[in-house]
């Protein structure tokens, strides 16, 4: 064997045992989920009223709200189905995915992360839209009132769906930071609904969640929902959340008024608003509220004027207001047709 051979098989050999030391450096195990991968989706942050990516380019993402994943997994079609995401990235054009952690549901399962949030948050850096993780508390975190829905004891319900207890709000949101926080594309929210509480009770409880998270990942955009269930941000410009990164949610179904669409353009001069959630039809007491006419269109409209980003309630068949009549087939209602051609 010549000698330049030999040194063409040593460096062929030291090539190969520098990949695989590599390899080993970044395949270890713990609590974090893959902090090792790469993303295409830029960290985004919040300048002035705009969310901006790291290049300070503004992002209005929109898409829509799945069901809760352990739901989805426990209860229906084994799920989530990674051809979701892919039919939702390719064909309906989704930016943005919110996806609901329900508190009775985190408590019910000893390893919701792997089991049912890991691969949403993978799919949605695979198929290039960003996740918004929403912690689905209703209530007021510092007395515990909440509503008691109908179906709260029906499975894999226990009674208390959205409870609201701050101490368990708090340890939530520290779980979900530390195994994302190097996800670029995740957002993260803090509570859905806050009711039975004023604005400026609310604030200082706001304030702390985002600290719990901002201290695991400080540059972390993290949305802040209005109260009476999300609708209600008009105290928000005499009384800020005192953080940065802080994007401010509303809720605008159409039992409410429309007083939401004044307070949203004047709060959305100063700070980021993103609509959370809105669908139609809305059925309370019997009777249903909204159609694509004289809500629908008007909201879609509102957010295109304002460049306000949204996230439409629900993409599935038996949640309601549905965006579709078949979770297989993804034929769409009305509500489903207006966020596809939005889309």
């Amino acid at each position: 064997m010549m000698k330049s051979d030999l040194r063409i098989i040593m460096v062929l050999i030291l090539t190969v045992l520098i990949a695989v030391s590599l390899t080993a450096c970044g395949s270890g195990s713990g609590s974090e989920s893959g902090n090792s991968e790469t993303s295409l989706l830029p960290q985004l942050s919040v300048v002035g009223n705009k969310i901006v990516d790291d290049k300070g380019n503004p992002k209005v993402l929109r898409g829509v709200t799945i069901i809760d994943p352990f739901f989805m997994k426990e209860v229906h079609y084994n799920g989530p189905r990674e051809e979701d995401f892919k039919v939702l990235a390719h064909d309906w054009n989704a930016q943005i995915i919110r996806v609901p952690v329900h508190p009775e549901l985190w408590e019910i399962s000893s390893n919701y992360l792997e089991d049912y949030l890991d691969p949403v948050v993978e799919w949605g850096n695979k198929y290039g839209m960003y996740i918004f993780i929403g912690y689905h508390a209703h209530g007021n975190p510092i007395t515990e009132e909440v509503e008691y829905p109908d179906w709260r004891n029906y499975p894999p319900w226990q009674g208390n769906p959205y409870n609201p207890d701050k101490a368990l709000a708090i340890s939530v949101l520290t779980d979900i930071a530390q195994r994302y926080k190097e996800k670029s594309w995740v957002i993260y929210g803090i509570f859905n609904e806050p009711s039975y509480i004023t604005w400026d009770e609310w604030r200082p409880v706001a304030e702390e969640l985002v600290d719990v998270i901002h201290s695991i990942n400080p540059t972390a955009l993290i949305v802040v929902p209005g109260v009476d269930w999300g609708y209600d941000l008009s105290s928000v410009l005499d009384n800020p959340v005192n953080r940065s990164n802080v994007v401010y949610e509303i809720h605008p179904y159409p039992l409410k008024d429309d007083s939401w669409k004044n307070v949203v353009r004047t709060v959305s001069e100063k700070y980021p608003v993103f609509i959370g959630e809105w669908g139609f039809p809305e059925e309370y007491g019997g009777l249903l509220y909204g159609t694509r006419d004289d809500y629908g269109e008007p909201l879609v409209n509102i957010a295109k004027e304002l460049n306000i980003g949204w996230t439409a309630w629900i993409w599935h068949h038996e949640w309601t207001p549905s965006i579709l009549t078949s979770i297989e087939t993804y034929d769409v209602t009305d509500f489903g047709a207006l966020v596809k051609d939005s889309l």
